[in-house]
């Protein structure tokens, strides 16, 4: 959006129910892909009806689809949602990868853009990484819980990553797309209460 002033993120958290359910089976869980979906399914919905809402107050925005807005082939997006989130100041990244917010890092995020200036919240600055590998080096459980070994402490192998979350889409078949594994998400910075 070349108008774009604004630029807002939000994270949808997972329940501990959700994380727990992913805990303890090399699959993905039904409630984990079933919550992906539908969480991916509201935030489209959401975001969709935000930009039509502030066209009532002659405001333009635009959104990104929650999920499946890559190129299939470098597993790449054009947007990146958790960068989005990083910079807004919503969390910092773990050793996964992932967002680590204050809600934790099993969850969904969204993006909306718009063309008229908002304040900025202000980034929290902690001291203290939500990583506990980051931290002190004593946690290493996202990537101990990696069934495919596509996670180290230094890379992730994208390729081998999403070939086991598009498992859980044949496993899941009455769901719509859950393209998701979610192992690397349920250590300790899974959720905080």
């Amino acid at each position: 959006m070349p108008s774009c002033k604004t630029v807002v993120s939000f994270f949808v958290p997972f329940t501990k129910k959700v994380v727990e359910s992913n805990r303890y089976d090399k699959e993905v869980s039904y409630i984990w892909a079933k919550t992906y979906y539908e969480c991916n399914k509201m935030i489209n919905n959401l975001t969709g009806e935000l930009v039509e809402y502030l066209k009532d107050f002659n405001a333009t925005a635009a959104t990104v689809q929650a999920t499946h807005g890559f190129d299939e082939q470098l597993l790449k997006g054009q947007w990146s949602h958790k960068s989005a989130a990083y910079i807004a100041g919503l969390g910092e990244l773990g050793v996964h990868s992932l967002l680590i917010t204050e809600k934790g890092c099993a969850g969904r995020l969204g993006t909306v853009f718009l063309d008229i200036n908002i304040e900025a919240s202000k980034k929290q600055i902690s001291e203290k990484s939500p990583c506990l590998y980051y931290l002190n080096g004593s946690c290493l459980e996202c990537v101990d819980n990696c069934p495919t070994n596509a996670l180290s402490i230094d890379d992730l192998n994208r390729a081998l990553c999403y070939e086991k979350c598009l498992l859980a889409d044949n496993i899941y078949t009455d769901l719509g797309p859950c393209d998701s594994c979610g192992k690397c998400s349920i250590g300790p910075c899974a959720y905080f209460e």
